[in-house]
């Protein structure tokens, strides 16, 4: 009898963690200036977003994160553990598409 309360234990438990969702995403990316060479060892800030369609720029959601280049210009982060704000309510049965902005700080050039 115990070996299967501990059996039942085990496999409500391992059907319940299955179910967490994850609390972002990993993107990685290589910044470049405008003539294609990368932005080597400079601190950038990324605004990341969701808009509702890409005509008039209207973010439902957005987050920034703050990162750093390598010497090749690479960078990486999680998407959902910057400072997020939510614009307007999100409704998942319509289209919805992403925007990533990139903003040097060093000379403040988009």
């Amino acid at each position: 009898m115990k070996k299967l309360l501990f059996f039942l234990i085990i496999c409500m438990y391992s059907y319940l963690s299955l179910g967490q969702t994850p609390n972002g995403f990993n993107y990685q990316a290589v910044a470049r200036d405008v003539k294609g060479s990368p932005i080597a060892n400079a601190t950038l800030t990324l605004k990341i977003g969701i808009l509702s369609d890409t005509t008039l720029n209207s973010y439902l959601w957005e987050e920034l994160h703050s990162v750093n280049t390598n010497s090749a210009g690479h960078f990486s982060l999680v998407v959902g553990t910057g400072s997020a704000e939510l614009k307007s309510e999100i409704e998942e049965l319509r289209s919805r598409f992403e925007k990533i902005e990139l903003m040097l700080l060093k000379t403040g050039q988009k």
